[in-house]
């Protein structure tokens, strides 16, 4: 039996080269998907990690408070505490607000106007104790996660509603960074009230 070699034909060059084409358009794109989610997820991670910095100032915040209370029920002076001083915070005390719902606050990487800002650093010799904001200018840290006093602040507002109810306190725990895995400008936002009728 003869075989007829000369009907069996290879790939052409240019079949060749448009095959070696799709194959590396694939590729690429397989890469860059890859290296896109692998940034997505570090900063998510980044996220993460800044919401726990700030959870530990919102905890802070409520654990001055607790304090607070069972110092008053015990007759104590109240005065000597980190939540007196919060609350009493800055020039002017916390800016006062005759509404019935929450202060209107900037959002995102801006600071309300008007007001003292402090932070709290858990890692302090006095981890509960306020301490004032340094930097008076937009807090934005770059390249690496927020820290306390630097892309991380709280903004405190007293509210004292125009029809009945207690005085309440709104602390706005702020984060704002440029992410250093190219999400770009981050931003977070954690509310935290406690109510206090003692001015």
């Amino acid at each position: 039996m003869r075989i007829d070699y000369q009907k069996e034909r290879g790939d052409t060059l240019i079949e060749v080269l448009m095959a070696i084409t799709v194959m590396a358009i694939v590729v690429t794109l397989s890469y860059s998907a890859m290296v896109r989610s692998y940034a997505q997820g570090l900063v998510s991670l980044e996220r993460s990690q800044t919401a726990a910095l700030m959870n530990a100032s919102a905890m802070i915040l409520r654990d001055q408070y607790d304090t607070y209370e069972k110092k008053m029920a015990s007759g104590g002076d109240t005065t000597t505490t980190e939540w007196y001083q919060v609350k009493h915070w800055g020039t002017t005390s916390l800016v006062n607000s005759s509404a019935n719902v929450p202060v209107t606050v900037n959002n995102g990487c801006t600071m309300s106007t008007g007001i003292d800002l402090l932070y709290f650093d858990p890692s302090a010799a006095n981890p509960i104790s306020p301490k004032t904001k340094s930097n008076v200018s937009l807090p934005l840290r770059t390249g690496t996660t927020p820290a306390y006093n630097d892309g991380i602040w709280v903004e405190g507002f007293r509210v004292t509603p125009v029809v009945g109810g207690p005085t309440y306190f709104d602390f706005y725990i702020k984060a704002c960074w440029n992410s250093q895995y190219g999400g770009g400008q981050q931003a977070m936002v954690t509310t935290v009230r406690i109510y206090d009728p003692i001015p």
